[in-house]
């Protein structure tokens, strides 16, 4: 385990380097220009215009800029945003805690609704409800991100106005409510944009667990639990998932990722104040270190969501563990 562990931290510092300097490049040839309107505001003298990028050193060669950057970034600072003026590594700080509740929240959800719709698919498989939630499941997997948190929120917060519209909290009342009611407000706020990811994850979950238990029900321990006069159901739950569970828990290192690109667009669509957002707000104004910062960040998730998936499958099934 501890050398899956020490083979996972190089491959992350490799991913990390690999991700800062493809993304460092791209958004650089991107065209457009952080303090593009500067040049056109009256108010800014040209003096000053060439003093700001002298500050941020865009008026060095860009392999300059790049060979500054990483070193910076080997010491763990990801430079200063250029939209709101302060650092990289505060900006992440404040935004990050909000997508890992909204990512926990719809994986606990997604997996559980999965492996339970998935479960109960393979116990009646062929049955008319197996076929309805096959073609539902599929249907919603299929559905972008977007579409759904739009079909959501029409629903849920303009036609039956059960939940908020946007943000993570009441911006008003905050302030004046109690502990109980200010972690009841911020559950209302997550209720839509964990729903919209819940419903889509947990369809994907539902297909990969349906197909893993119909590989395992012909086995022989499970007709030997079946000889053994144990109910249908404990031979499912207990014998055969867990054996089933090995290819979703692997399908768990390839969420992390999906979600973090799932999150760019329900974290827009409910105003939500978290990576996926800043994201976009980075890409919009050319916040170069906030847009490079936040990929490697989304990165090393990518590689810690493998290491969670080969620790998980480690864990269910002992011939999976390495030395």
């Amino acid at each position: 385990m501890l050398g899956l562990v020490a083979r996972r931290t190089l491959v992350a510092v490799l991913v990390a380097f690999l991700v800062a300097s493809l993304s460092f490049l791209l958004i650089h040839a991107a065209p457009g220009d952080p303090f593009a309107g500067m040049r056109e505001d009256p108010r800014i003298t040209p003096e000053l215009a060439r003093q700001t990028r002298e500050l941020y050193g865009l008026d060095r060669p860009l392999g300059e800029q790049y060979l500054r950057y990483m070193s910076r970034l080997a010491r763990g600072d990801l430079g200063t945003s250029f939209l709101q003026r302060r650092p990289v590594r505060a900006v992440i700080a404040d935004a990050l805690p909000n997508t890992l509740l909204l990512m926990s929240t719809a994986i606990l959800f997604a997996f559980a609704l999965g492996v339970t719709l998935g479960a109960l698919q393979a116990y009646w498989r062929g049955s008319r409800f197996d076929r309805l939630a096959g073609s539902l499941s599929l249907a919603v997997a299929s559905v972008p991100e977007y579409l759904l948190a739009l079909a959501l929120l029409a629903l849920f917060a303009f036609l039956v106005p059960l939940f908020p519209t946007t943000g993570i909290r009441d911006p008003v009342l905050w302030r004046f409510f109690s502990p109980l009611e200010r972690l009841t407000d911020v559950a209302r706020h997550l209720v839509l944009p964990a729903a919209t990811l819940t419903i889509i994850l947990g369809a994907v979950v539902a297909r990969y667990q349906r197909a893993a238990l119909l590989d395992v029900l012909p086995e022989d321990f499970v007709r030997t639990a079946r000889a053994k006069g144990n109910p249908a159901t404990r031979v499912l739950f207990v014998h055969a998932l867990r054996n089933a569970l090995l290819p979703t828990i692997t399908l768990l290192g390839l969420v992390f990722p999906a979600l973090v690109g799932g999150a760019v667009f329900v974290e827009t669509v409910f105003g939500w104040p978290g990576m996926g957002r800043t994201i976009v707000e980075a890409l919009a104004g050319r916040d170069y270190p906030l847009v490079v910062g936040s990929l490697v960040i989304g990165s090393l998730f990518v590689v810690a969501g493998s290491l969670v998936a080969d620790t998980a499958a480690a864990l269910a099934d002992p011939r999976t563990r390495t030395a």
